[in-house]
C-alpha cells in the first residue's frame, strides 16, 4: 500500500461454512483493529446457512472494523438468486451497507458490447459460471438496488437492464476497454477500483485506470472518491 501510495484498503476472507466465517471475520477485525486507519473490513456469510449468516452479519456490523459485507457464489457453492442468499441481501439493505458480490464476467477481455453481450451469455451457462451468472444478478438488484449493490469483475455489465439499475461495477480483472464502455454507458459514479490481491497485481490493476481513455476527473472517482462516498470516510 506504501509502495503504491494507496492510503485505505478493504479486506474480507471468504468461509465456506458458518464456523469458518466466524473465525475468518475475528481475524479480519484483529487486523483492522492494528491498522484503524489503514484498513477497512467487510464481514463474509455463509448464506446457505441462513440464521447463522445473519447472526453473524449482525454481529460484524455492529463492530466498528466491518463496513460491508461479501458473498462469492461460486466459492462458497451457492446460487446468487437462492431465497436464502436473497434473505441476507434483503437485510443488507435494512443495514444499508455495501455488498459485494462476485459476478460472473465478459469483461476481461477487448469485446465489441455485441460479442460481450454473447459471451456473458455463454459463461453464465458454463459449469464455471453458473451459480455466479449475471442473470441471476438481476434477482438481488430487485431485492437491493442500490450504488451500494457491487458486482465484482463488472458482471453483468454489458446487459442493458444491469446498466438501468443503480448498482455499481467493481473493475476486478476487467480490460481497459471494459472501463472505458463502462464510463461511456453507466458513468464514472457506477465504476469502483477493485484489486483482488493477491490473484492479481494491485499494480496492474491501478494502470488499467490510469491507461484508459477517459477524463482525469473520471479516473479520481473511480480509484477513490466513489469508495469514500460508497463508505462514509471522511
Amino acid at each position: 500500500m506504501d509502495e503504491l501510495a494507496i492510503d485505505q484498503a478493504v479486506l474480507w476472507y471468504i468461509g465456506l461454512n458458518y464456523e469458518e466465517t466466524v473465525a475468518n471475520n475475528d481475524w479480519i477485525a484483529s487486523l483492522v483493529r492494528r491498522h484503524p486507519k489503514r484498513l477497512i473490513g467487510f464481514t463474509c456469510v455463509y448464506p446457505l446457512d441462513v440464521d447463522g449468516a445473519l447472526n453473524e452479519l449482525k454481529r460484524c456490523i455492529d463492530m466498528p472494523e466491518f463496513r460491508g459485507l461479501k458473498m462469492h457464489p461460486s466459492v462458497q457453492n451457492f446460487k446468487m438468486n437462492d431465497p436464502s442468499v436473497l434473505r441476507v441481501v434483503r437485510e443488507a439493505k435494512e443495514y444499508d451497507i455495501p455488498l459485494v458480490l462476485h459476478v460472473t464476467t465478459a469483461a476481461s477481455e477487448p469485446l465489441t458490447p455485441t460479442e460481450a453481450r454473447r459471451t456473458q451469455q455463454q459463461r453464465d451457462e458454463s459449469e464455471e459460471g453458473y451459480l455466479s451468472a449475471s442473470k441471476w444478478l438481476w434477482d438481488v438488484i430487485k431485492t437491493y438496488d442500490s450504488p451500494k449493490v457491487i458486482a465484482a469483475h463488472m458482471g453483468g455489465l454489458y446487459e442493458p437492464r444491469i446498466q438501468e439499475s443503480a448498482i455499481t461495477f467493481q473493475t476486478t480483472g476487467a480490460c481497459t476497454e471494459a472501463i472505458e464502455y463502462a464510463y461511456e454507458t453507466v458513468g464514472a459514479e457506477r465504476v469502483i477500483f477493485g484489486s483482488d490481491f493477491p490473484f492479481f497485481e494491485i499494480s496492474d490493476e491501478i494502470a488499467k485506470i490510469r491507461n484508459a481513455k477517459i477524463p482525469s476527473a473520471a479516473k479520481s472517482r473511480i480509484l477513490g472518491d466513489n469508495a469514500k462516498k460508497l463508505l462514509k470516510l471522511t
